[in-house]
Formats: structure tokens, sequence, C-alpha cells
């Protein structure tokens, strides 16, 4: 029977990885393991004979060579044969694959941590949207689904401005997720909220920025629909009647999205800004990406960006 029979910190350069070790880590899952030891630490050893052979944690031994550790703490194992040696380093890649994810669950911990302001975007879970029937025009929104309703997240809708990184783009935020309120479904088919957003919008953007946007080449845009793109759009109502109050352009729009994959979006531009200097409004941000991409192709095409969103739900 094998047994731990110490834990040290070994340096790296002393490991020898299995070289036939059927698991393969790609750079994607490698830097993900960087994400998590930055975050965290190196909280899971490595399991090690005495011989200095790697027996289970080749992943993050190759993430911690890449973020430039030194030595990582390992668990020494004897009482295994070479055929069990090389049997166990099978089954433990093999084992953790007949595991299954609750995805309620994990939806409400990672709506919990987000609270606390843990970063946990590069774990990208991917929670079903449903398919659900375009909206049909008219004064009022229709109700759109239980695609956010699976989070959970709640906002009380209180000023909470905060400028905040994701995916290498700083961005402000009006309102941040709370444990009482409006579900964040309710706030986007809600006209006290958008008229709410709408002040808020120009309140904020006149004290940053100053009366004068409309002489200087200033106007606004919206990230691109993933989905409703007939009917009611909040975020699209938002802008329209804060460009209007604040005299600047609205370019309704002029960000297309092509599907409706949150991570992955497939973004064009279909009109574009006369104006070189654009506000992007977006209601919701959750992964950020969207946001991210929208910001990269219109900087690509020489225009200034900065980012203001309604609610954080991170």
């Amino acid at each position: 029977m094998a047994k731990v029979t110490q834990v040290q910190e070994v340096n790296v350069d002393q490991l020898r990885p299995y070289e036939k070790n059927t698991k393969i880590h790609s750079e994607e899952q490698v830097e993900k393991l960087c994400r998590s030891i930055s975050e965290f630490g190196f909280i899971s050893p490595i399991l090690i004979d005495s011989d200095m052979n790697v027996i289970t944690g080749h992943g993050r031994l190759m993430a911690a060579k890449k973020i430039g550790m030194r030595t990582v703490p390992c668990l020494f194992i004897e009482g295994l044969s070479e055929s069990q040696r090389r049997a166990y380093i099978l089954a433990d890649n093999r084992l953790s694959e007949y595991s299954e994810w609750d995805m309620e669950l994990v939806a409400a911990e990672m709506n919990d941590l987000q609270l606390e302001a843990a970063d946990l975007d590069f774990l990208e879970f991917q929670f079903e949207e449903p398919e659900e029937p375009e909206d049909l025009p008219g004064d009022e929104p229709e109700a759109k689904g239980k695609a956010w309703n699976t989070r959970g997240a709640r906002c009380d809708m209180k000023l909470n401005i905060t400028a905040r990184q994701k995916n290498g783009h700083w961005y402000t935020s009006l309102h941040a997720i709370s444990k009482d309120g409006k579900t964040l479904e309710e706030i986007k088919n809600d006209k006290k909220c958008e008229r709410q957003l709408v002040g808020e919008l120009v309140e904020y953007i006149e004290k940053a920025m100053g009366r004068n946007l409309a002489g200087n080449g200033w106007a606004m845009i919206t990230t691109g629909r993933r989905r409703h793109r007939v009917g009611y759009h909040f975020a699209t109502e938002v802008c329209r009647k804060a460009a209007k109050r604040l005299a600047i352009p609205f370019y309704d729009g002029a960000i297309s999205c092509g599907n409706a994959n949150r991570l992955k979006p497939a973004l064009a531009i279909e009109k574009r800004p006369e104006e070189k200097n654009l506000i992007l409004f977006d209601d919701i941000i959750t992964t950020g990406t969207t946001a991210a991409r929208t910001i990269e192709l219109l900087e690509s095409e020489g225009y200034t960006v900065i980012t203001i969103i309604g609610i954080r739900n991170q």
C-alpha cells in the first residue's frame, strides 16, 4: 500500500515529468493554471516518488515553470512499484472525467463569490441560455426568458460607481449586484430602471467630462445584440435617451453580433461613427468579453473608446 512519506519544497528543475503521460495539457489550460496559482497560490502539491518522477501534477508543474517559480510543494510517495506508478498516473487522469457539474449550484456559487470580488472569469463556465423568441415591436418590453434568472443575481439599484479592469480594459460601472433588490432580468424590463440609468449616466458623463461633448467629436454606441434583435432593447434605449440629453449622436446598431456566444462574440462594425471619440455603454457586464472585443474592434479602426456599464454582475 502506497503512502505519503514527506512534504517539502523541491526545485522544479529536479522534477522528472513522465514522458508517456497520456494527458495532454494545452497552452490554454496551462494559462488557466497560471491564473489559478496567481489568484490562490500553489495549494495542490505535486505527487512524486523518491527518484523525483512526477506522478500527478504535470500541468501544475508546467504552469509553475511558465510563471517563473523555482520550487513547488511536493508530496513524496513510496510503496508503488514501477507498473503501479504508471497505472496510477493513467487512473488518476481518467477518474476525474467521471464526475459532472451541478450547473445550478455552480451558478449560485459563482454569483456569491463574485459578490466578494473573486476573479473567476478564467474558469469560463458556460451557462445554458435557452432559445427564446424574438421580441415583438411595441412600447413596453417583453419578458426575455430565464437566461439571467439562472444566475439569481439581483441589484438594489443604489449608486455604486466603481472603476475596474477587465480583459485588459478599464471600465466604469454605476451599480453592482447585491443580495437584495430586483433580478437583472426584471431590471432589463423595467421602464423606471431605464429612466434611472439614463439620469445617472448623463449626470456621470457631465461631471466627469464636462458639458462640451457635442463640440469635441463624441458619440455614443452600445455593444452588438447577441439576441432580441427586434423590439425593445434596454441598453439601446438608455443610450438613445442619454445621448439626446447630452446633445451628442447615438449610432443605433453600430456594432452587430452574428451569434449568441457570450465568450466568443462574432462582432462587426455596421455603422461607422463620424466622431472618433466614443462612449461605449452596456447595461450589464458579466464576463466582459463582449465589451472587450468591441473596444478592440473599434480601436483597430482608430477610435478612442471609454466604457461605462450600468450594472457590474461579477
